[in-house]
């Protein structure tokens, strides 16, 4: 087994930069512009020759389009502030899946499926277990479909009720637990990688798949049953601490880095016992095997510390892993092991390696306003390289990656901190189109505000705020605005900020959205899928899940309750007849 911490440097700067980012031509070619995709029984399928994608074609291999997760796709050569316009831009056709979306729609360009031809597809997820491939221009039935097993009804989770008759059950997850991260695809090798709770024969257990992308058939070894422990005095643990299924929800993105696919852990509805876990594993597909997991527990001294991050992704700059903790035990500091309520590094043998704690960590935990409930971004360009991200608090702080600076102090909490909304659920959006980055931030009962940079921190009165507010009182409820956006890098009038926001409290229900699209320089509104309902209607919320803006496409994953009518993925762009332009 390649041992994941110590691949050259090199390797990694080509991961970044090309195979798993939002980028122009994310092929994984050959020389020749062919492509094979692997299939479970050992054979292939090939490309037609020329198949390669055209340049300025985007691939979305994993959540936030890239593993900074920035949010930004620079290389939109289609939608602009122009034709972003009611009269020319809506709602082209929907994509009817089997359960409640959480997973952020992937795109693959110029891909071959078995007994289909050459797609530009696009993968959806469900919590009923179900992956599926479309084609990402035309829709239509799906080009295949699988099933990977029975999903655990969300009754079942968590520990019984005082009679011991009845499981607690979640109600921040509706109808079934199953696929709830979002899953990454590794082109190069025609693979995609997901994990999933399965409920057979009424016992719940996680599983790890690695799946053709040409079939959606499970690869030889597939699945694994995740599992893990490690030593520690935490809570209940005696001298072992066990990953326990019923207790914990595998919420964040998935990440693919150096051959290794990193997976982080946390609660479901704060059930105790808990701990949050980050583990790695790696497919051989040699030995067609899954190997044992990389393994690291957040709290192995203590207690909680959940990675969940509102479902943005584990992050990486090359030098490492990083996440956002969310309430725990804070014991590094004193010599300790637990990281509760930290940025934290690891290396990719997820050896601890940096934190920060914000001084009033205390607090945090006490009042529930953990800083682990957004998701962090990894600032493109800035020296020395920052990191960014808050949670419930509405602080945002910027940290500086060579020196986290582990515990801070009332005068030194972080590179810099402010006060930047009121709560922040999901994760802010980075935007390098311009130059210097702009930061997109859509808080609880706030409207979408914009942030500027200069000599390397931000400056912290909004350089832009929008008009949209959409206002449900009191925090904590999570009117997330799940945000991407898009350019054709610098080119003048191309830039947009794209939000979904619910309309009612998402906490425990699931509620009718809209969907936005923002002038990224002026916040000014372009369009909303109010404006004509009739066609552009953006059903109910999907939670947490941001928009996945490909070649003149947006992919905005719905939710519904059975009830309602089906989940979908709703695909907006130019409406027939209209000329993009030059």
């Amino acid at each position: 087994m390649r041992t994941p911490g110590f691949v050259a440097a090199t390797c990694v700067a080509v991961l970044l930069a090309c195979g798993h980012s939002s980028s122009k031509n994310t092929s994984g070619t050959s020389d020749a512009g062919l492509l094979t995709v692997p299939t479970p029984d050992g054979g292939t399928v090939g490309a037609l020759d020329g198949a390669a994608p055209a340049v300025g074609h985007v691939d979305v291999l994993t959540q936030h389009n890239d593993v900074s997760r920035t949010g930004q796709n620079l290389y939109e050569t289609t939608l602009t502030t122009s034709n972003v316009r009611s009269a020319t831009f809506g709602k082209l056709f929907t994509l009817p899946v089997d359960g409640i979306i959480y997973a952020q729609p992937l795109i693959v360009t110029s891909t071959p499926i078995a007994d289909a031809g050459v797609h530009d597809v696009v993968i959806v997820a469900t919590m009923h277990n179900s992956v599926y491939a479309f084609d990402a221009n035309s829709g239509g039935a799906p080009l295949w479909q699988v099933n990977l097993g029975p999903s655990v009804p969300n009754t079942e989770v968590g520990p019984f009720n005082d009679a011991g008759t009845q499981r607690l059950g979640t109600q921040n997850i509706q109808v079934e637990v199953g696929i709830l991260s979002t899953p990454v695809i590794d082109r190069d090798n025609g693979l995609i990688y997901l994990t999933r709770k399965d409920y057979t024969s009424s016992v719940q257990t996680l599983k790890f798949h690695v799946l053709s992308l040409a079939t959606g058939q499970d690869m030889p070894g597939s699945p694994a049953t995740i599992t893990a422990s490690v030593e520690g005095t935490g809570t209940n643990s005696g001298t072992t601490i066990t990953l326990d299924p019923i207790l914990h929800a595998q919420r964040p993105a998935l990440l693919l880095a150096n051959g290794v696919v990193y997976m982080a852990f946390a609660s479901h509805e704060d059930y105790r016992p808990f701990h949050g876990w980050i583990l790695g594993y790696q497919y051989d597909a040699a030995k067609k095997a899954i190997t044992k997991p990389l393994v690291f527990n957040v709290t192995p001294d203590g207690t909680e510390g959940g990675i969940w991050m509102s479902g943005q992704g584990l992050l990486s700059d090359g030098t490492g892993i990083y996440a956002n903790v969310a309430n725990g035990s804070v014991t590094a500091p004193t010599g300790g092991s637990s990281y509760g309520e930290s940025f934290l590094k690891l290396s990719f043998d997820l050896q601890p390696q940096d934190y920060f704690v914000p001084y009033d960590f205390d607090d945090l935990n006490t009042d529930d306003i953990d800083m682990g409930a957004g998701g962090p971004v990894l600032i493109p360009g800035t020296s020395p390289p920052m990191i960014t991200g808050g949670g419930k608090s509405g602080v945002l702080y910027l940290v500086n990656t060579t020196n986290m600076g582990h515990l801070g102090t009332v005068d030194n909490m972080a590179s810099q901190w402010f006060q930047a909304t009121t709560a922040i659920y999901g994760a802010p959006v980075v935007w390098t189109g311009t130059g210097a980055p702009l930061l997109y931030l859509w808080g609880v009962g706030d409207p979408l505000k914009e942030y500027s940079m200069s000599g390397g921190l931000f400056n912290e009165t909004p350089v832009a705020t929008s008009r949209a507010i959409v206002t449900i009182p009191a925090r904590g409820q999570d009117p997330v605005g799940a945000l991407s956006v898009s350019s054709n890098g610098a080119a003048s009038g191309t830039g947009i900020v794209w939000a979904a926001k619910p309309l009612q409290n998402p906490d425990h229900a699931t509620v009718p959205g809209i969907f936005y699209a923002f002038d990224a320089l002026t916040l000014n509104e372009l369009w909303d899928s109010s404006q004509n309902a009739a066609r552009d209607s953006s059903g109910y919320f999907a939670k947490f899940v941001p928009p996945t803006v490909a070649n003149g496409k947006v992919y905005l994953a719905t939710c519904a309750l059975p009830t309602n009518g089906p989940s979908s993925v709703s695909v907006y762009g130019l409406l027939p007849g209209v000329d993009a332009g030059p």
